[in-house]
């Protein structure tokens, strides 16, 4: 993950060895179910389905960076099809 990614992974307890410009965690089973457990139990978090984050939406505050959303690519069709049937357009969630 690039940098300032590292801030939501310290923000909700993954660990992570940094490699200078980008970090990398220590397991994705961890990383995801982490991360599942703790945006979950926001009462304004939603869960999709076949939707990929492709990117994170920052806003600078006096501590640093905090992220304001993300931006996901939604694919409601079967994994069998070709990219070239299936050319999702990246929303940006705030």
């Amino acid at each position: 993950m690039r940098k300032p990614g590292d801030a939501f992974l310290r923000e909700v307890g993954v660990p992570y060895d940094d490699e200078g410009d980008y970090v990398v965690v220590k397991h994705a089973a961890l990383f995801t179910s982490t991360v599942l457990s703790k945006v979950l139990a926001f009462p304004n978090v939603k869960l999709f389905n076949a939707t990929c984050v492709e990117d994170f939406i920052t806003r600078p505050t006096a501590d640093g960076l905090r992220i304001a959303g993300v931006v996901s690519k939604h694919n409601p069709s079967p994994i069998h099809m070709t990219s070239r049937l299936t050319l999702p357009k990246p929303t940006g969630l705030l």
